[in-house]
């Protein structure tokens, strides 16, 4: 019961690794429930706080990018169609499955930057994602899910 006690207080208030040690021991004995905390990304925030080392690259012309790929909880669409479109031009984004069926519309302002897809609630299998102005097809990708 010592020696419980002990390893309790070790993995509340001791330093690191020793505390991970402490509740790992705890946790293999059945003495304490544990539930890893789940980070999701930050989808209020574009870019990490502070001065970046190195210059941000800038993406070509045109472009439409997708990854990761395959993506298990999210997928990020990159995209730059600053020139092929005047500044008062929306850009529609529809995500589709295989078969056609839409899944998700988004009517887009900016005609450059990032956007984060949730993709928690897709099955695994193949999605096209696609931009478009109008009638006009500006870009199109494939990504796939895989849980």
């Amino acid at each position: 019961m010592v020696q419980q006690t002990q390893l309790m207080e070790l993995a509340t208030e001791g330093a690191e690794p020793v505390q991970t040690y402490a509740r790992n021991v705890l946790l293999a004995n059945n003495r304490i429930s544990y539930q890893e905390p789940v980070n999701l990304p930050d989808e209020t925030k574009s870019a990490p706080a502070g001065k970046d080392p190195k210059p941000a690259k800038s993406l070509a012309q045109g472009v439409l990018k997708l990854f990761p790929n395959p993506a298990q909880q999210y997928v990020i669409v990159e995209y730059n169609f600053t020139k092929e479109l005047s500044t008062s031009e929306n850009i529609f984004l529809t995500i589709s499955s295989v078969t056609g069926s839409i899944i998700e519309r988004r009517t887009i302002v900016k005609h450059q930057d990032q956007l984060l897809i949730d993709c928690r609630q897709l099955h695994s299998g193949s999605y096209i994602c696609k931009m478009s102005c109008g009638k006009k097809t500006l870009g199109l990708g494939k990504f796939i899910i895989a849980k």
